[in-house]
Parts: C-alpha cells; sequence; structure tokens
C-alpha cells in the first residue's frame, strides 16, 4: 500500500506542484498616450481574453524609471531607433506603435506558443545612462526650444488684437494678458505634477476623450459652415 501511495505521489502530486512556465508578452504604454488607451480599449482585451490561458500579459508603465530604462533598453537591442509608446515585446518580436501592433499581435503571440519560447529579461540598465552624453546646453536649448509655442503666440497676438478693438485700455489689456499667460503656466505646471496621469487613469475617460473629440469636430465643421455662408452672402 505504502509503495503504491508514493507511486501517486510521484506521478502526479509532484508534478502538480511545478506547473508549467508561460510564455511572457510585455505592453510597454504610458498612462497618457492616446495610442495606448486605444490600444487598451480596442486591441488588447480581445487578445488577453483568448490567450490569457496560454500567455502571461504582463504591462509596464514606462513612466517609471525601471520601466522606462527597460524600453529604451530593449529599443537598443532590436534596433528600432528612439523609445516609442505604445511597444509590446513578445519573443523575438518588438512591435512599435498602434498599427504595427494590430495587424501582427496575434501572429507573434502564436509564434511564441509554437517555439515555447519565454522572454529573458538581460536589458535592464540605469536609465541615467541614457542622458549621461548629454551637455549641459543641450539640456538648455532643449528646454528653449521646447517652450516656443507658435499657436500660443498666434493666440495672443490675436486675442490682444482683439481687446484693442473693442475700445480696451492698455493697463486692462496688460492685466488681461498676464492672466492669460498665468493660465498657461498653470496648465502646464499640472500636467507636469501629474494631473493627466490621473484623469486618465480614471476608469472610462477614454470614452469622454473620443467624445469630446467628435464634439470638438462637430463644432469646428459648423463654424466653418457659418463662415461660408457669411462669405458666399
Amino acid at each position: 500500500m505504502r509503495k503504491i501511495l508514493f507511486f501517486l505521489i510521484l506521478t502526479f502530486i509532484i508534478p502538480l506542484s511545478y506547473p508549467k512556465e508561460k510564455p511572457q508578452v510585455i505592453i510597454f504604454y504610458s498612462p497618457t498616450c492616446k495610442a495606448c488607451l486605444r490600444l487598451r480599449n480596442e486591441v488588447l482585451p480581445k487578445i488577453i481574453d483568448k490567450y490569457k490561458e496560454k500567455v502571461d500579459f504582463l504591462a509596464l508603465d514606462t513612466t517609471l524609471d525601471d520601466n522606462g530604462a527597460l524600453l529604451v533598453a530593449v529599443s537598443n537591442q532590436f534596433k528600432k531607433g528612439q523609445p516609442q509608446v505604445p511597444s509590446i515585446l513578445a519573443g523575438n518580436k518588438f512591435l512599435v506603435g498602434f498599427n504595427e501592433i494590430n495587424n501582427n499581435l496575434e501572429e507573434a503571440i502564436l509564434e511564441v506558443l509554437k517555439e515555447k519560447s519565454n522572454i529573458i529579461l538581460s536589458f535592464k540598465k540605469n536609465l541615467f545612462e541614457v542622458f549621461r552624453d548629454f551637455s549641459l546646453f543641450t539640456i538648455i536649448g532643449a528646454g528653449l526650444a521646447d517652450g516656443i509655442n507658435p499657436c500660443a503666440f498666434a493666440v495672443i497676438v490675436f486675442f490682444v488684437s482683439f481687446l484693442t478693438v473693442r475700445g480696451y485700455r492698455k493697463k486692462d489689456i496688460i492685466i488681461i494678458g498676464s492672466f492669460y499667460c498665468f493660465s498657461v503656466f498653470l496648465t502646464y505646471m499640472l500636467i507636469g505634477v501629474g494631473l493627466f496621469n490621473f484623469l486618465y487613469s480614471l476608469e472610462g475617460f477614454y470614452f469622454v476623450i473620443k467624445i469630446f473629440y467628435y464634439l470638438v469636430a462637430f463644432l469646428c465643421f459648423l463654424l466653418a459652415g457659418f463662415s461660408l455662408y457669411d462669405a458666399i452672402n
């Protein structure tokens, strides 16, 4: 009886206690990336639902230092140029951008399952190493270039011209213009401290954005129609 029990333990119980490791698919994303949101809501649910029993899906937020460093290293390893999100690493395939992922993800997963290969994450390195070669002049120049906003210049010129035509005094124009500049600064400040990260993390915010885009597009076409009507008449 003891021999039979020992045989059953060796045959069934021990193998069950060491389940076979599933291959891994790594998804690089950013919470404020519109293409990432679209991928998460339109493409990934059906793929994950179809292969969740055979594949482990790991989502990495690239705004975190370690995950960002991993994305940089993987991009360099596959010679994909500048790191981009969304990106997906599946076996020996590294897919970059919504269209490439949408067209090739399932095929890449099937190859991983066929080869029964897993991903060895030997890419990690300190993210600061990527920027060590940047000089102080390069960093300052990039900041100044990023601060030049042609749209803001056009808006402020139009705004000041409008206030002048409406008969506002110079003092009032300076005050209103200062509030405009402060509003722009406050907006970028809130973006910098992570306000949009919080909003994008809310369930359903993606669909709110889509509705907002459609409403803005409708408003633009409506105003264009009114402008065309005024021009004709």
